[in-house]
């Protein structure tokens, strides 16, 4: 019989070790982006007037190669007992950081999360009759994170196939790190505040409006979206499926639907501009959205 592991969480997906860079939880985006996105589209439409104010709205977008990365390898151990199950998962995770540090990783670059302990649990049939059956005990699951952090965008292929060598196959994710974050919230800020000052002039010189000297900054607000939220699947679900017809006594077996992953960028109908758009690799992209809010001049 197949052992069924209850989790309060689901941390690891069923899928081969793969070299994407994004990792396996690009399986679960549309929660992400869906998130992001919202984020950036609610609030005040781009321009904004009453009869008393003008309010101007920049979103401007700059994408930044990473400057280091930061996988999780993801690890499960299954046997009778808890200490065996540390016993066999602390092995693997000794002899893992250890081949990590012979091939160049730092010591202080690896950190081990403790992530669950859960029970397992089967079915079995009851007095031998194959309908009547009741849920055991079978056993305990214990699963860690090992977390890699590297400069060298290339080592992630050294890293995985070391992994493969000890039986880890799941690369949950992969996070991009910009380090002068400071730079970055600068250049966007110049960007957005042209923006507007483009948009202030091409309306005053279509309305005929006066302004007062004085603005204020009505809103701001800054989001960094990891590339691993930017990738879309493609074709069908994988995986085969059988529909039974009771009626005409009929199995139909579906072949399998491969799928894959694909980077699809930043696409948002109201950004104004877009800096290092021609990075060709996934890369994080900030996004500001800056609102200034200007008088009219009654006078």
């Amino acid at each position: 019989m197949r052992s069924i592991a209850l989790l309060p969480l689901l941390l690891f997906f069923a899928a081969d070790a793969s070299a994407q860079i994004a990792g396996n939880q690009v399986y679960g985006n549309s929660s992400s982006q869906n998130s992001w996105k919202s984020i950036l589209q609610s609030g005040s439409p781009n321009v904004q007037l009453s009869d008393s104010t003008l309010l101007l709205t920049a979103t401007v977008v700059s994408y930044h190669r990473a400057d280091r990365y930061v996988a999780v390898l993801g690890l499960r151990e299954e046997g009778p007992t808890v200490a065996d199950c540390n016993r066999n998962i602390q092995e693997r995770l000794d002899r893992l950081q250890s081949a990590l540090q012979k091939s160049g990783i730092d010591r202080n670059d690896l950190f081990v999360d403790i992530v669950g302990q859960v029970r397992m649990y089967d079915w079995r049939e009851v007095n031998g009759k194959p309908w009547d059956m009741e849920e055991y005990a079978t056993g305990f699951q214990i699963s860690r994170n090992l977390i890699v952090r590297y400069r060298d965008k290339e080592d992630i292929e050294k890293i995985l196939a070391l992994a493969a060598e000890y039986q880890v196959y799941d690369l949950i994710k992969v996070d991009y790190v910009v380090e002068n974050e400071e730079a970055v919230y600068d250049e966007l800020f110049e960007a957005a505040l042209e923006v507007i000052g483009k948009k202030k002039q091409r309306y005053l010189a279509a309305t005929g409006m006066k302004l007062l000297p004085v603005s204020r900054i009505y809103g701001e607000r800054m989001l960094q979206v990891q590339p691993k939220d930017l990738y879309l699947k493609y074709q069908a679900a994988s995986g085969s499926k059988v529909d039974s017809d009771y009626y005409n006594r009929k199995t139909r077996l579906f072949a399998p639907k491969f799928e894959t992953f694909y980077y699809d960028g930043m696409e948002l109908p109201d950004m104004d501009r877009v800096l290092h758009g021609d990075l060709l690799e996934p890369s994080p992209a900030f996004v500001l959205k800056l609102q200034i809010l200007y008088e009219i001049d009654r006078g």
